[in-house]
């Protein structure tokens, strides 16, 4: 058996591999049971047919994919808390979890958060999908959520701009894409400057709002969790490349928003890998470093002077 204090240590061990470029994952997900898996919907965006079909299945692809992808740390927002502490249990090293929210939290909900954050369990606060039940970014119920966020100094990550094609039709009658637009977030970051906030998807395809956030507010930052590879290439090199000569490379992270389908992290990887309008150190602020500065992982430090 292990000894307690040599497992804890290699729980917490860095993940770097030398010679790999390593890469910092902010978006993933985890499932207990999805519709997804029953209907064994095919990969979004190679149309390749789906490789797992239950949760447990879903979490040990998942912690395999992202060892494989070089991912060295990522953040799991699931379904539960039970399926993420479920998936991060089969890597604890390279694994956090976030706490996704779907809806106003109530005061039980807030509480849970403050007592992962107490128990060293909470990242990030996400993805946080309220947009789904006609909720607007400035919706004042959302005001405690806004409050704790900023009091834990954990960076809070929201489902912003468009959803899934025909998503009305399909479960979410009170979705409106107009609600995505970022935009709204604006007197919630007057009101709480010091709120680190992660707008998923960077609220595409809201650009022009997008931008002028960024630009106004220096604690927002973005991910393209999902455009960089379920959409169309040129849909994500043409967004990318204008939030890169707008200047915001710092504040671009790495996000998959892998969903039932644990290889589209690799598939999302290679199309930053690939993209010539990066120079290597905007791809490697983005795939890494923004988040080791967002999150303050120094424990990372050495992975980023391994990389190849």
């Amino acid at each position: 058996m292990v000894p307690l204090l040599l497992a804890l240590a290699l729980s917490s061990a860095p993940t770097c591999v030398a010679g790999v470029e390593p890469v910092i994952d902010i978006h993933i997900h985890s499932y207990e049971r999805d519709g997804r898996f029953e209907a064994r919907v095919p990969n979004l965006g190679d149309g390749q047919p789906m490789r797992v079909f239950n949760g447990a299945d879903h979490a040990r692809a998942t912690a395999a994919a992202l060892r494989e992808a070089g991912v060295v740390r990522a953040i799991v927002g699931g379904a539960s808390t039970a399926t993420d502490d479920r998936i991060i249990a089969l890597d604890p090293a390279r694994l956090r979890g976030g706490f996704e929210i779907d809806d106003i939290p109530d005061a039980a909900m807030l509480d849970q958060i403050r007592a992962r954050h107490a128990a060293g369990k909470l990242a990030m606060i996400g993805e946080v999908e309220y947009q789904y039940h006609g909720i607007a970014h400035d919706d004042p119920r959302l005001e405690p959520l806004w409050a704790l966020a900023e009091a834990l100094d954990v960076p809070i990550a929201v489902h912003s701009g468009a959803g899934p094609a025909g998503i009305v039709y399909r479960g979410q009658p009170l979705h409106r894409e107009r609600l995505g637009n970022p935009s709204s977030f604006e007197e919630v970051l007057v009101r709480h400057p010091r709120m680190k906030l992660i707008i998923m998807h960077a609220g595409w395809p809201f650009l022009d709002d997008t931008v002028a956030l960024l630009h106004a507010y220096p604690q927002v930052y973005v991910d393209l969790g999902a455009i960089d590879w379920a959409e169309p290439r040129p849909f994500m090199d043409h967004y990318l490349q204008q939030l890169m000569i707008y200047g915001f490379g710092k504040r671009i992270l790495f996000g998959s928003d892998q969903m039932v389908w644990p290889e589209a992290t690799a598939q999302a990887i290679a199309r930053f890998r690939t993209a010539p309008y990066l120079s290597e150190a905007q791809r490697r602020d983005i795939l890494f470093n923004n988040a080791v500065r967002l999150f303050g992982w120094t424990d990372l430090a050495d992975c980023g002077k391994a990389g190849g």
